[in-house]
């Protein structure tokens, strides 16, 4: 029985299909996908920005919030010690993801077999979220994969007879999603612990302490840190929850509480640099309220259109204040006062008893992008 068996593994082994390297194509195909569709087109967004500061030494640091951790900093800091070029950065961070998507995938080999796990990377390298993420500095990707590697590499420690390579690649794989994201890497952790005591065959001190290990050796930068700027880790979870709007147990149906908090919390976070931006429902509020205050009136020079002229039977008075459209202000920070300019009040210096121009005002209520021309 055991000679058939080894001979049916010789004879698998000998199969074109198991010799062909598929993995490997998969992530050379990933490479090659993210050269061509997101390298040349992707300039650095503000988290990027952030992310990269930390380790930059051409440019200072921005202010780095509480919710996030430096594992993709500690990962693209070579690259910026050399140069500060976006498409460098872009070109590198793409074959790094593509070889982590190589290797993180390899752990399954021995458990599922070369054509099923090179179709498993090939799935999940061909979602266009993957391919957006990979030549981005954000720890997104990387923690996926090292789950992915994780959860490998704990199956693989359940085994009888199981080598310490690995029982340190668990660790270093839960190590890794920890140090690029905190609490994913706890998420990480604690179903993989649970497993340890839930399941009777996965009742092993070894693996349990691998993933603890692991736990503790990629927080262990994170809780340094919580305590040197935020007095410890109670604290900095807490402004971690007011940042992201309230971190919690939250359902999945419909608008989840708090996205507005949530939205809040990053204003808070972006500062001046990032003013909130006017949304299509703000917009539609705006041109209602603006349109509560009368018929519109024409600009001078403008022709105007049907919905200006008034109602037949009305009276020709012009009405008491009528909106004019006009090209939007230029964008200013929250806590700037609107500009208003000065203009001659009634019975002032021109002495006609009439202002040479009409005063252009906001309505105060909707801060409508139109200027009330008030007679």
């Amino acid at each position: 029985m055991t000679a058939d068996v080894a001979v049916r593994r010789k004879e698998a082994r000998s199969r074109p299909s198991a010799r062909f390297p598929w993995l490997a194509l998969v992530a050379a195909g990933y490479a090659a996908a993210q050269l061509a569709l997101v390298t040349p087109l992707l300039g650095l967004g503000w988290d990027e920005t952030v992310y990269l500061s930390q380790v930059d030494p051409r440019n200072p640091a921005a202010y780095f919030s509480a919710p996030r951790s430096r594992g993709i900093s500690f990962l693209a800091a070579p690259v910026l010690a050399v140069t500060g070029s976006t498409p460098v950065i872009r070109i590198v961070l793409a074959v790094l993801s593509a070889v982590a998507l190589y290797v993180a995938y390899r752990v399954w080999r021995p458990l599922l077999g070369p054509g099923r796990t090179a179709l498993a990377a090939l799935l999940f390298a061909g979602l266009w979220v993957t391919v957006l993420y990979g030549p981005q500095a954000m720890p997104n990707l990387w923690v996926a994969l090292s789950a992915v590697a994780a959860t490998g590499w704990f199956l693989r420690a359940q085994r009888p007879g199981a080598s310490w390579d690995v029982l340190l690649g668990l660790g270093g794989a839960v190590a890794a999603a920890t140090l690029f994201r905190f609490s994913d890497g706890v998420w990480l952790a604690a179903p993989l612990l649970a497993a340890c005591g839930v399941v009777p065959a996965w009742r092993r001190p070894a693996p349990a302490l691998a993933v603890a290990g692991g736990l503790a050796a990629g927080a262990a930068q994170w809780v340094a840190e919580a305590y040197v700027r935020w007095g410890g880790v109670g604290a900095r979870l807490h402004a971690s929850s007011a940042t992201e709007g309230g971190m919690g147990l939250l359902h999945g149906l419909g608008r989840p509480p708090g996205a507005q908090g949530r939205r809040a919390g990053r204003q808070r976070e972006h500062g001046k640099d990032q003013p909130p931006q006017r949304g299509r429902r703000v917009r539609q509020r705006d041109r209602a309220g603006a349109a509560q205050q009368g018929p519109v009136e024409a600009a001078p020079g403008v022709s105007p259109g049907p919905s200006a002229r008034p109602p037949a039977g009305s009276s020709s008075r012009k009405p008491p204040c009528s909106a004019a459209p006009r090209p939007n202000p230029p964008r200013r920070s929250p806590t700037e006062a609107p500009h208003l300019p000065a203009t001659p009040t009634r019975g002032g210096p021109t002495g006609s008893g009439a202002p040479a121009t009409p005063p252009t005002c906001l309505n105060p209520a909707t801060r409508s992008p139109y200027s009330l021309r008030c007679s």
